[in-house]
């Protein structure tokens, strides 16, 4: 037990280590400041109507994407487990229902502006 708490304690300060060697001498060497990560808006462009459909397309195929490995994982642990009750499955399908309703929503509804040309 002793060598198991051991390699989890030297696993943990190794990931440690390598967040903070990526945070201060990677990111910040190249540019990056902590506070501009991900730093996506709602204003944000595009570069033609052609990329904005794209986008807009490679968003929904992938929520259904997920939607299908989500209910596919979900049917293949319930058979794992198929004496219990399924109401773990079935409450994971309801949520996955929901969110795939609801992300295709938001993916259709996306519609950033064309960029204009600075030159």
């Amino acid at each position: 037990m002793k060598k198991v708490s051991v390699a989890l304690l030297i696993f943990a300060f190794g990931v440690l280590a390598l967040a903070l060697y990526r945070l201060l001498f990677v990111d910040l060497a190249h540019g990056q400041a902590p506070d501009t990560w991900n730093r996506a808006t709602p204003d944000e462009c595009v570069a033609s109507v052609d990329d904005r459909e794209k986008l807009r397309a490679m968003m929904l195929e992938s929520f259904d994407e997920a939607f299908k490995l989500t209910a596919h994982n979900l049917y293949i642990n319930w058979l794992k487990d198929y004496t219990k009750e399924p109401d773990r499955a079935l409450k994971g399908m309801v949520n996955n229902r929901h969110a795939w309703i609801r992300t295709r929503m938001y993916g259709r509804a996306y519609n950033p502006k064309i960029c204009e040309d600075k030159q």
